[in-house]
C-alpha cells in the first residue's frame, strides 16, 4: 500500500461528488486513502467503495456551535491517525488540518473548493465573515500545495497570496453512453445540488406558472427546502414539481439522463456566486442535456462558445418560461445542442484531469 492520504470536508459524503471522484483517482493510483465527513441523523448509508470512509457523529447540526464541534473533533481524530498527507477541503476544515500537519510535521494539501468568503451565506453576515476572512490571511501564506476549481478563482487567490495556485476544475467522469442518449424523449426540467439561497429555484417555480405539460424535478436537500415548497403551494405549481430530496450520487448520473434541460440559474450575489463554475451545469453536459444558464462569466463563455444551451438575460420568471418553451418546442435548435454537448463533454472530462491531481500529491 502507497502513501496515506486523509481527505476531510464538512459534509455527510454523500452527494459529494468531487470529493469521490479525487478518492477514487488517488486510490486507483495506490494511495491509502481515508476520507472524513461528519454523520448527520438524516444520512443515508453509503454504498461499499474502493477507499476508507469514517464520519464523525455531531451534537449540533449547524451555525457557529457545530463549525466548533466539529473542527476540535477533527483535530483530535487526525492528531492520532497514521497518515503521509492531510488533505483541507475548503475554508471550514482548514484550520484543524493546517495545526496537525505542523504539529506533525505532515504534507497538507488545501483544495478550494468555491471562493469561500464571497459566499451569499457569508456576505450577508459582514462579522462571521470576517472571521473567516482572519483565518484566510493567516493560513494561506504558508500553504504549498493548493488547487482550486477555476481559472478565475486562482488568479485571485494567486494575485493576493502570491502562490501557485493549481486548477482541477470539478468536471464529472466522463458518461460513456452519452453517444446512445435519445434526442428528445421528455419535458423535464431538472435542478440538482443544494436546495439554498441565490440558486435561481424560486425563479424556477415562479415561471411553472406560465408553462403547460412540463415537470420541474428539484434533486437535493438545503435551507430554504420547506420555503420552496411553500412558494410552489401558494403559486398552486405544485403537482408540476417533483422533490426528489437528497439521493446517492450512483442514483444521480441515472436520473439527470432522464431530463430534457438543466437549469443553473445561480444569483450573482457575492463573488463567489459571480465567478462560479457550478458542479451542476457539467454534469448536465456530461449527461448529454441543452442547458438554460444565469448571464455570469464562467456559465456564459462556455454555453456560449459551444452552443450547448441559452443564457438567460433578462432574468425574470416570463423571459425564463420563453426560454423553455422556445427549447422545448424547437426540435432542430434542441438536437443541435444536444449534439453540441457530446462534443464538449469529451473535453470537459474528470479524466482529461487526473494528471494534474496525482502530480499534487506525488
Amino acid at each position: 500500500m502507497g502513501k496515506k492520504v486523509i481527505l476531510s470536508v464538512t459534509n455527510d459524503l454523500t452527494i459529494d461528488n468531487r470529493l469521490h471522484k479525487v478518492c477514487s483517482t488517488l486510490h486507483n493510483a495506490g494511495f491509502d486513502v481515508l476520507l472524513v465527513g461528519r454523520q448527520r441523523p438524516t444520512s443515508l448509508t453509503l454504498q461499499q467503495r474502493d477507499y476508507k470512509i469514517h464520519r464523525i457523529s455531531m451534537l449540533f447540526d449547524k451555525g457557529k456551535l457545530f463549525y466548533l464541534e466539529y473542527n476540535l473533533k477533527l483535530f483530535w481524530f487526525l492528531l492520532f491517525q497514521k497518515c503521509d498527507i492531510l488533505t483541507a477541503n475548503d475554508h471550514d476544515v482548514l484550520l484543524p488540518n493546517f495545526l496537525v500537519s505542523k504539529f506533525r510535521s505532515k504534507k497538507l494539501v488545501f483544495d478550494c473548493h468555491e471562493y469561500f468568503t464571497e459566499l451569499p451565506e457569508l456576505v450577508e453576515r459582514p462579522f462571521t465573515r470576517s472571521i473567516w476572512v482572519l483565518l484566510e490571511k493567516s493560513i494561506f501564506p504558508f500553504l504549498k500545495e493548493f488547487s482550486t476549481v477555476n481559472q478565475t478563482i486562482a488568479t485571485i487567490y494567486s494575485e493576493k497570496y502570491c502562490k501557485k495556485v493549481v486548477v482541477i476544475p470539478n468536471v464529472p467522469r466522463r458518461n460513456k453512453q452519452i453517444a446512445n442518449l435519445s434526442t428528445f424523449d421528455s419535458r423535464i426540467l431538472l435542478y440538482q445540488g443544494n436546495v439554498h439561497p441565490a440558486r435561481g429555484i424560486e425563479l424556477m417555480i415562479e415561471a411553472l406558472v406560465f408553462l403547460e405539460d412540463v415537470t420541474l424535478w428539484i434533486v437535493g436537500n438545503g435551507d430554504i427546502f420547506e420555503k420552496i415548497k411553500a412558494l410552489a403551494g401558494q403559486l398552486n405549481v405544485l403537482h408540476k414539481i417533483k422533490f426528489f430530496g437528497q439521493i446517492p450520487l450512483e442514483e444521480l448520473t441515472v436520473l439527470t439522463t432522464q431530463a430534457s434541460i438543466g437549469l443553473s440559474l445561480e444569483e450573482s450575489f457575492g463573488l463567489n456566486s459571480t465567478y462560479s463554475l457550478p458542479n451542476k451545469f457539467l454534469d448536465y453536459l456530461q449527461a448529454g442535456l441543452p442547458v438554460i444558464v444565469s448571464d455570469l462569466p464562467e456559465l456564459t463563455a462556455i454555453t456560449e462558445k459551444n452552443e450547448v444551451g441559452i443564457v438567460l438575460k433578462e432574468r425574470n420568471a416570463k423571459q425564463l418560461a420563453k426560454e423553455i418553451s422556445f427549447l422545448l418546442n424547437d426540435k432542430e435548435k434542441y438536437s443541435t445542442f444536444k449534439a453540441n454537448t457530446i462534443n464538449i463533454a469529451n473535453q470537459l472530462c474528470w479524466e482529461n484531469y487526473e494528471n494534474t491531481l496525482l502530480k499534487l500529491y506525488e
